[in-house]
């Protein structure tokens, strides 16, 4: 599934740059950094958008998704305690269609469809004696792929420079697979559909124009 929605992304940037290269009016650009709101702040990861005026109001999107990582170790300070290690990375792409209005000279309000895919991976080792030898090393492999509609405002500071917030309804497929690397008997796998907002309120985002 993921190289479907992969080509649709590419065929979405060809079809926006010919659109841009067959009128010789300016198209804005924006270089979108933004900070996602999750449920859990322990649990912060960063998104890029790199938007093309496509029609007079309406842009196109292009998403770097959900990019995180993460390295812990626990070293073990007495014979008492044990050793635990936790990595864990993602990344995803997406593109989607942004409606806009103005509202007044300073103020616009967007919203539109889009689609994505992302990846996860994380590896956890629990040295702890009270647990299973077979159950103390294992990974989690999981691809998201999800059908998203966002609306948001965005403030003019100045010129070249905006910030927006917005929230984003999701309806999404999570397909995982859980790896024991000392009893690969264990390995298993899990497939889910869910809605809403997932584990996302929202975002905030540093736009640079030009």
């Amino acid at each position: 599934m993921s190289k479907y929605i992969i080509a649709i992304i590419a065929v979405f940037a060809l079809i926006a740059q010919a659109e841009a290269q067959e009128t010789s009016s300016p198209k804005t650009k924006e270089y979108c950094f933004s900070l996602p709101l999750p449920a859990d702040l322990s649990a912060l990861s960063f998104g890029f958008d790199y938007k093309m005026q496509f029609k007079n109001s309406t842009f196109l999107k292009l998403s770097a998704l959900s990019l995180s990582y993460t390295n812990q170790e626990n070293t073990p300070t007495s014979t008492s305690d044990f050793s635990t290690a936790y990595m864990a990375y993602s990344g995803g792409l997406g593109v989607g269609l942004e409606f806009r209005k103005n509202l007044s000279d300073k103020f616009t309000f967007y919203h539109g469809p889009g689609i994505g895919v992302s990846y996860q991976y994380s590896e956890n080792t629990n040295n702890d004696p009270a647990v299973s030898l077979d159950f103390r090393q294992y990974s989690n492999q999981t691809m998201i792929y999800n059908v998203n509609y966002s609306l948001g405002f965005m403030y003019s500071v100045c010129e070249h420079f905006l910030v927006s917030a917005q929230l984003s309804a999701s309806f999404n497929y999570r397909d995982g697979k859980n790896e024991y690397s000392m009893n690969p008997s264990s390995n298993n796998t899990s497939k889910s559909f869910y809605g809403g907002f997932s584990d996302e309120i929202g975002s905030i985002s540093l736009i640079y124009r030009r």
